[in-house]
């Protein structure tokens, strides 16, 4: 049983066919829009569970589920937040292909609630923006995020140039963005 199964799934994730760029950009807006209504819904149960966890006697599941609902919140906004820069590797990019308007969307809901958690009363973090310490985090962030792209964009200018890389229209659009010629 167990082995027609594991059959079934190779057969359905060979034989299917693959969606265009815009079918996935589609799909992964909704799923974007369903993963910040959890994350929502997390963080509105937060204030209730966690007087639960904090009383006198609590609960386990109330013990349990405080740190879980946080991860919760603070994973599906961070993950839409990041999830939708339009690269090529991320689900951002089919988004911003198939509609801008719903990208541009999506992409501000999740950096406002990211941003909104890290400033949020309580998170440790807005005292620490204000100091002089924060100065070689963002300086080393911005380093390091200028040389990935640096990386990515100079890896597709070689293999373009060197015929390793077929794209078609859209992607070409793309890529002319990079290409200094």
């Amino acid at each position: 049983m167990l082995r027609n199964c594991c059959y079934g799934l190779v057969a359905v994730y060979v034989l299917r066919p693959t969606p265009s760029l815009r079918t996935e950009g589609r799909y992964h807006f909704f799923s974007s829009v369903v993963v910040l209504v959890v994350a929502t819904i997390a963080f509105f149960l937060t204030v209730p569970v966690f007087r639960a966890a904090t009383a006198a006697h609590p609960s386990i599941a109330a013990v349990i589920a405080d740190p879980a609902l946080n991860m919760v919140f603070l994973g599906g906004f961070s993950s839409v937040a990041f999830g939708m820069f339009p690269l090529p590797f991320l689900p951002g990019h089919g988004v911003a292909r198939w509609n801008r308007l719903a990208w541009a969307l999506i992409s501000v809901v999740g950096l406002v609630g990211y941003v909104g958690v890290l400033l949020s009363p309580g998170s440790g973090t807005a005292a620490e923006l204000h100091s002089v310490g924060m100065v070689p985090l963002l300086t080393a962030f911005s380093l390091f995020a200028l040389a990935s792209v640096g990386f990515w964009a100079y890896h597709l200018w070689s293999a373009k140039r060197h015929g390793e890389l077929e794209l078609d229209d859209e992607e070409q659009e793309d890529f002319d963005v990079f290409a200094t010629e």
